[in-house]
C-alpha cells in the first residue's frame, strides 16, 4: 500500500464519526467564545420602569394640559447587557397633541428609546388629556 492510497483510508475510515466530532468541537468552541465576549446566546430579559408622560405639543400654540396618569410603567425587552446598561433617561413616554384640539381626549402613550432595546409596552397604554386655551402647565 503506498503513502497516498493510506492517507485516503486513514481520512474516509469512519468518515461519519470523524464529521460529528467535528461538528461537536465547533459547537463547544462557539459556546465559550460567546461567552467570553459576553454573548447572550439568544438569551433575553425584560425590565419594568416607572416614566413621566411628556407633552408633545406646538410652540406656536400655548395651551393648559392636564395628563392621568401623568406617569406610566414601561416594559422593555433586550439583551442582558443592554438592558442592564439602560438608563431610564435614555427611554420617553409621551403623547403627541400637536393636531388635537381643546377639550378631553384618551391618547396613545407613545415611547421611544434606543434601536436595541425593544418596548413592550406601557401600563397604562392610554392616558387621559384634558387641553384648554393658554399657557402650559403640564410636564415637558
Amino acid at each position: 500500500m503506498n503513502g497516498r492510497s493510506r492517507l485516503k483510508n486513514i481520512l474516509v475510515r469512519d468518515l461519519g464519526l470523524k464529521l460529528l466530532a467535528f461538528f461537536v468541537a465547533a459547537v463547544v468552541w462557539f459556546y465559550f467564545f460567546a461567552a467570553r465576549e459576553g454573548m447572550t446566546l439568544g438569551r433575553v430579559v425584560d425590565r419594568t420602569l416607572t416614566l413621566p408622560v411628556k407633552i408633545l405639543a406646538r410652540a406656536d400654540r400655548p395651551v393648559r394640559v392636564n395628563l392621568s396618569p401623568s406617569v406610566v410603567v414601561v416594559t422593555v425587552s433586550g439583551s442582558p447587557r443592554e438592558i442592564e446598561a439602560l438608563h431610564p433617561s435614555a427611554l420617553s413616554a409621551f403623547v403627541d397633541l400637536t393636531e388635537t384640539a381643546e377639550g378631553r381626549h384618551t391618547k396613545l402613550v407613545r415611547v421611544e428609546g434606543p434601536e436595541e432595546i425593544k418596548v413592550v409596552g406601557s401600563d397604562p397604554p392610554t392616558v387621559s388629556v384634558s387641553i384648554a386655551a393658554g399657557m402650559s402647565t403640564g410636564p415637558r
